[in-house]
């Protein structure tokens, strides 16, 4: 499996560990249920919130779900 795969896997498993939002923001920037993944500004307008406020939720998520993964797997976490 190439990378982007395998982070689409470990991302679906653990988006519990954040908030609805961010969870969100993840599938939405992923793809998860989409034909193509959306682009920050198609998800800031999706939810009613600034582009720069999207990016930032979205930099959190991920760093949230990389600082977890090290903890519990190894630091090849995502590579988005």
């Amino acid at each position: 499996k190439d990378s982007f795969s395998l982070n689409k896997e470990i991302i679906r498993k653990r988006l519990n560990e954040l908030s609805n939002l961010q969870q969100s923001i993840l599938k939405d920037f992923v793809g998860f249920g989409l034909e193509y993944p959306l682009s920050i500004t198609d998800i800031a307008d999706k939810n009613n919130i600034s582009v720069k406020q999207t990016e930032m939720l979205k930099e959190e998520a991920f760093m949230r779900l990389k600082e977890n993964n090290i903890k519990k797997y190894d630091s090849q976490f995502l590579t988005l």
